[in-house]
Parts: C-alpha cells; sequence; structure tokens
C-alpha cells in the first residue's frame, strides 16, 4: 500500500492573521465575515516555502495579504507589490499560493474569475 498525503489545513475565523513558518505546507481557510489582515512573514523564508489560502464564507469576507517587510512581494505585472487583495464581489472561494523565493514572496491567483487588485 501507498501513503496518501494532504496538505494539512487550519481554519482561522478571527480578523487579522499573522503567517507564521509553522503555515508553511498548510492550506489556511478563512471564514471570518469581513475584513481580515493577513501579514505575511517578513522576507528570507527557505527557497521554496509555501501555503494557501482560502476563503472558504462568504463576498463579505475580504482577505488583504500585506508584506511584513516592505516591496517583499511579487504580485502579477508589480515587481515590488506591498498588498494584494480581491475586490468586492470576487472574494467566495478566492485561492491564492505565496511561494518563497529566498529573498520574495510570489503571490499566485489559484482562482478563476476572481480579479487581484495590486497595491504599492
Amino acid at each position: 500500500t501507498a501513503a496518501l498525503t494532504v496538505n494539512p489545513t487550519v481554519t482561522d475565523s478571527t480578523n487579522a492573521r499573522v503567517i507564521a513558518s509553522g503555515d508553511y505546507g498548510k492550506t489556511i481557510f478563512f471564514t471570518y465575515a469581513g475584513a481580515v489582515a493577513v501579514t505575511l512573514p517578513a522576507n528570507g523564508a527557505a527557497i521554496g516555502s509555501w501555503f494557501i489560502c482560502v476563503n472558504a464564507n462568504s463576498d463579505t469576507t475580504d482577505p488583504t495579504y500585506s508584506a511584513a517587510t516592505v516591496d517583499t512581494l511579487i504580485a502579477p505585472n508589480d515587481v515590488a507589490a506591498d498588498s494584494v487583495n480581491f475586490g468586492a464581489g470576487n472574494s467566495i472561494g478566492s485561492c491564492v499560493k505565496f511561494i518563497s523565493n529566498g529573498s520574495y514572496w510570489v503571490v499566485i491567483n489559484l482562482s478563476t474569475g476572481c480579479t487581484m487588485t495590486v497595491t504599492t
């Protein structure tokens, strides 16, 4: 028989989440009905460190992902973003993956039909 490896999951129902190294390799489901401030770790995480964030509640859940260190987030069409979020009405099911290149967090929008807004 072969073992099946499943990514550990975490449910977060608060309006603020600070991502820590213990979250690497996990999928985090946000269920708070409102704005959620998500703080990404400072740059310098090991290359290949990753975590996934999913909006698991409703369109009122609106996570904003901000880098703990300025300009250490790489988002589509912007090489030095400070934060990313999803527009109103596009929140439910939004799913993003963050991967470290050793200096920056690269954000990948895994959602279909969701528009990501980049703030610099």
